[in-house]
């Protein structure tokens, strides 16, 4: 499971894709947009992040399926509700959660941060240019070693995107294409 605001989703969160789909033993990869954000973070509407996230990984082909599963769940958005709802529609299932260092210290914030460990592994990726990370001790983590990601982030776009800045190489050109057709972040 690979979720997130996808506010847009970028390059970055494509080669995390790709990565985790070669190295990990994953079956197939869910990317989950979070419907409404429990930090009360503004983004598009679900449905462009959505259709800009299918845009995003779609050369990944069957390996990797948008899911909107937290559209049909209480607001706002908890990952632990999220597993939750997954074990119970997917009895037996082992999920692995995917996050980027940079989530590591909101960990301690978020819905029932102790429950994360037993419905999902956890693997926690690193970001180029981050502080070296030292997940919370009453969380069993896998800390990913063979691939870091690149300095990117969906506020940075949005911002350049904004102020008419390039945003080249940051974004698939489909999305790209699409936030223009949509008139998103101008």
């Amino acid at each position: 499971i690979l979720g997130g605001s996808f506010n847009p989703p970028h390059v970055g969160h494509a080669l995390l894709a790709h990565a985790m789909l070669a190295s990990e033993n994953l079956d197939q990869l869910w990317i989950i947009p979070v419907f409404e954000h429990p930090f009360g973070k503004a983004s598009a509407q679900f449905m462009d992040r959505v259709a800009m996230c299918r845009l995003a990984f779609a050369h990944l082909g069957d390996a990797v399926k948008v899911v909107e599963i937290e559209r049909d769940l209480p607001k706002p958005s908890y990952t632990v509700q999220t597993l939750s709802a997954f074990h119970a529609v997917r009895p037996g299932i082992e999920p692995t959660l995917i996050i980027g260092s940079d989530i590591v210290p909101e960990l301690p914030r978020w819905r029932d941060p102790e429950r994360l460990p037993r419905l999902s592994r956890i693997v926690v990726v690193p970001r180029q240019g981050a502080a070296p990370i030292e997940p919370p001790e009453d969380l069993d983590i896998k800390i990913y070693r063979g691939f870091r990601l690149p300095k990117v982030s969906s506020t940075a776009i949005k911002k350049a995107l904004k102020s008419g800045k390039s945003v080249d190489g940051w974004l698939d050109l489909r999305v790209l294409r699409y936030i223009r057709d949509h008139g998103l972040y101008g």
